[in-house]
């Protein structure tokens, strides 16, 4: 199913991309629908924790909402909000689906119609980079994500009351979105991103994999057999963690420097410096366990300085963007494999993945 969505992504922008703007347009709408319905009508049992946020869903609707407040006092906004619309739609999984990646994909189809050169990249980069996947996974963090896109639109029009009062809104959907407070002054002040931007980040990414991965067998080792749960999810986090990085990487320095007679332009420089940014948090991660979800809240800007990179270097050389396609499409079939990873909607039989998932839940303890 995957590989098929991103095959249709590519053909179809081909398709497109000889009707101008219009086609441009066009294109972005359809395939945001698409990944819309793909976000919210996939079943329960597919994609990290997505069983466990459905099992809380539907034990909410024998609680009350004074007993969910006191269930779920972390992150207290989401799980509220998530009884009311229960109550609504009867507590039909698909139904709060649909509403999660409406929150998401609205804003996300007005940041790429604003800021991005090329949609296709755009979304090729969202799959490369792990964010497709991981916004079926972390309910929370999906909606947060999505209202911090908004704030950021806000922001970048000056509107700083409505981006407080998202930020505010999304740090009590998940707590981490605060650290989104730091993009104020690259957007308020605009820094300009030069050659000792770059040192200073790959300085802090380069000391942050080193500590981290000196320092975190020291912490599993302290830690001892009675918080076992705690060191097998570091240990699986460390691995994705990397491949977080790797890919990030693979996509941000030659972007860098394929734009770097463009750092001195405000929107080049602003994503310049969000991108590495998300590289810094992301390489502190096998330290400070949860870097790995607060870097994704800087990585869509990847989104838009990627694209810019192959519409810049298209213009002299036109088949490096081919290649890069063609590189990233072996990588997600072959390397990390995220194409061929099983997709079923919510009307299909999944009881062997969901007996599997409590499997490994008991193995867990």
């Amino acid at each position: 199913m995957l590989i098929t969505i991103y095959i249709f992504l590519i053909a179809y922008w081909i398709y497109e991309r000889r009707n101008g703007l219009t086609g441009r347009n066009r294109y972005l709408l359809v395939t945001s629908i698409l990944i819309f319905l793909l976000m919210g009508l996939r079943n329960m049992a597919i994609y990290g924790d997505t069983i466990g946020y459905v099992i809380n869903f539907k034990s909410m609707e024998s609680k009350s909402i004074g007993e969910v407040a006191l269930r779920w006092i972390k992150d207290p906004v989401f799980y509220l909000s998530t009884k009311i619309f229960g109550d609504i739609v009867q507590y039909d999984y698909t139904c709060w689906f649909l509403a999660i990646a409406a929150v998401y994909m609205i804003p996300m189809y007005f940041f790429l119609k604003k800021y991005s050169p090329n949609i296709m990249f755009s979304w090729i980069t969202f799959i490369f980079l792990g964010l497709l996947l991981f916004t079926m996974a972390g309910l929370r963090q999906t909606v947060a994500l999505g209202l911090t896109l908004w704030a950021f639109m806000y922001l970048m029009k000056r509107k700083d009351l409505y981006f407080f009062v998202l930020l505010f809104i999304s740090y009590l959907m998940h707590g981490p979105s605060v650290i989104f407070i730091l993009i104020y002054p690259f957007v308020r002040w605009r820094p300009k991103f030069t050659k000792i931007s770059v040192y200073l980040y790959i300085t802090f990414i380069i000391f942050g994999i080193a500590f981290g991965t000196v320092l975190l067998p020291k912490i599993t080792a302290f830690l001892g057999e009675q918080d076992y749960r705690y060191i097998e999810y570091g240990e699986n986090l460390t691995g994705s963690t990397y491949t977080y990085m790797i890919q990030q990487l693979l996509l941000v320095i030659p972007s860098l420097y394929v734009l770097r007679n463009r750092w001195h332009e405000e929107t080049v420089g602003l994503f310049a410096h969000l991108s590495m940014l998300s590289l810094a948090f992301v390489s502190m991660s096998p330290v400070i366990a949860e870097m790995f979800r607060v870097s994704m809240y800087f990585s869509w800007s990847i989104l838009i300085l990627f694209p810019m990179a192959m519409h810049e270097i298209r213009k002299q050389q036109p088949f490096v963007p081919l290649f890069a396609i063609l590189c990233m499409t072996v990588y997600l079939v072959f390397i990390n494999k995220t194409l061929l990873m099983p997709y079923y909607f919510w009307f299909e039989d999944t009881e062997y993945y969901i007996n599997r998932t409590f499997l490994y839940l008991d193995e867990l303890g």
